[in-house]
């Protein structure tokens, strides 16, 4: 027989199985593939694995640095200093003994030099 165990015929009608050397190759053969392919299959699932850990760690890292300048920004928008550029700017509001001065745009027709 072509896989390694043949079978033997006594006197009696009882069928013996042999097991030859050709069939231990073959079972450890067999054993090794396996082996392989597991440690093989193993290596890749690790190596994925790290490297989506890489992914996810650049990426906690990008959205800290962003939280870090919101919380800045917020810092800023919060002092005193932006309250009082706003409450100048868009406000016209003016501190107290303060004179506000609007300048007017000049009318069309004038060329906005006055006469020296």
């Amino acid at each position: 027989m072509a896989s390694g165990v043949q079978q033997v015929k006594t006197g009696q009608s009882r069928k013996r199985w042999r097991v030859t050397p050709r069939f231990w190759t073959l079972l450890v053969a067999v054993f090794v593939l396996y082996m392989t392919v597991s440690y093989a299959t193993g290596f890749v699932q690790i190596w994925r694995v790290k490297k989506e850990i890489a992914r996810v760690r650049a990426e906690i890292e990008a959205i800290e640095a962003h939280n870090q300048a919101l919380r800045e920004e917020l810092a800023y928008l919060q002092s005193d200093e932006y309250i009082e550029k706003v409450a100048r700017e868009e406000l016209g509001l003016v501190m107290p003994g303060e004179t506000a001065v609007i300048i007017a745009p000049p009318a069309p027709g004038e060329s906005g030099v006055t006469g020296r």
